[in-house]
């Protein structure tokens, strides 16, 4: 190339900056910022890729460079704009690993036993120890779901309070924000929780139970509910369902007036007789009343009873079944009576048998003893 094509290069070049040099505007600090507070993956590079393309010298002039190369290829397609974020970045799922996690336990219930212990908890293996005789339990079938609708995975644990066959559950929600397992609430706490079903919608049912299922314990004798909750306002608030095991204060006028046994003289080894219950109502209307009768392992009912529908009383040895009594109309009492007969051990021991009033699923009081005046 000649001196002439060269003073005839660098005067188009001079000439081009000075005329395209003023036009570019610098991004400023308030643009950077406003782009990295939108997403903070977002790097520089769209950026200082479109700064290099505006500075870029004509492919004219870069011929007249160099008249044997190839044309430069034009460019396709334009550098791709930050994508913009709807909400807040999903969280990532909880450790499966749950059994060997820390995460901070919420504080039990006032009816929970006092040797149950919350705050910042480390498990190994799946327990950790609570008191000399009480330990923390992490129990197997965590769930998944997105309850705090953030639009992450959010981890339902239940977690037991254990003594023996003694237990007090909570149903704990935990997150997993930037790899720092999180606390978010406790659902619902209980003395078993049977289930738990996340909804789609971000509801979470669980079935809840007011004693321990153990020792041959009839199915019949704890209460069972099924209660519906939803994160709001940073914590879990009930949206279904009963809320305690307790009966509405409009039934606490609900009583038993009379619960009595009454047998009759032995014969041929055994002893008939019957158990008798009136339930009083000095209240308003109660409905749909149910009366619990547990029977010791050795009493056969030896008829339906009347004055109520018992279950699967009906001749048959059973330990216990809910009768239904219906309506108790205000101020006005309902009878029940069951058919029974035992094995006479001419001991002079005597027989206790255990009655509860109950309301759907809530009941009026706990186990009541029945008198056992004659069974012996």
């Amino acid at each position: 190339m000649s001196e002439l094509d060269d003073d005839i290069l660098n005067a188009a070049l001079a000439d081009f900056r000075a005329d395209a040099m003023p036009r570019i505007a610098p991004l400023g600090a308030e643009a950077v910022f406003g782009t990295v507070r939108r997403r903070r993956r977002v790097r520089t590079t769209a950026a200082a890729s479109a700064l290099a393309l505006a500075v870029l010298v004509p492919s004219g002039l870069l011929a007249m460079q160099d008249r044997q190369a190839a044309p430069a290829a034009p460019a396709t397609s334009a550098p791709a704009s930050p994508s913009r974020s709807d909400g807040p970045p999903p969280v990532r799922d909880a450790p499966t690993d749950l059994a060997n996690a820390t995460f901070t336990l919420p504080a039990w219930p006032p009816d929970a036993p006092k040797d149950c212990r919350s705050g910042k908890i480390t498990f190994h293996g799946g327990w950790a120890a609570s008191t000399a005789d009480w330990v923390l339990l992490i129990r197997p079938g965590a769930l998944s779901a997105d309850v705090d609708a953030d639009g992450g995975r959010d981890t339902l644990v239940r977690v037991t309070c254990r003594a023996g066959d003694s237990g007090f559950d909570q149903l704990v929600a935990l997150s997993a924000l930037d790899g720092a397992l999180r606390t978010l609430g406790q659902v619902v706490s209980a003395e078993e929780i049977i289930a738990t079903t996340p909804g789609a919608d971000g509801t979470v049912a669980v079935k809840v139970a007011d004693t321990v299922q153990c020792c041959g314990m009839p199915p019949t004798h704890r209460l069972t509910q099924n209660r519906t909750f939803r994160w709001s306002g940073g914590r879990f608030e009930q949206t279904g369902g009963s809320a305690s095991f307790l009966a509405d204060s409009s039934y606490a006028a609900v009583t038993v007036k009379k619960a009595e046994a009454a047998v009759g003289p032995p014969s041929g080894g055994k002893q008939t007789g019957s158990v008798t219950v009136t339930v009083r109502n000095a209240g308003p209307h109660a409905k749909d009343v149910t009366v619990v009768l547990s029977f010791p392992t050795n009493i056969t009912v030896t008829g339906r009873a009347t004055g109520a529908s018992c279950g699967s009383f009906g001749g048959q040895a059973v330990n216990e079944a809910p009768c239904a009594l219906g309506t108790v109309p205000a101020g006005g009492s309902v009878t029940l009576t069951v058919p029974i007969s035992y094995g006479a051990t001419g001991d002079g021991s005597t027989w206790r048998g255990d009655f509860q009033i109950r309301s759907g699923d809530q009941r009026y009081d706990a186990w009541e003893h029945l008198d056992s005046v004659g069974f012996q």
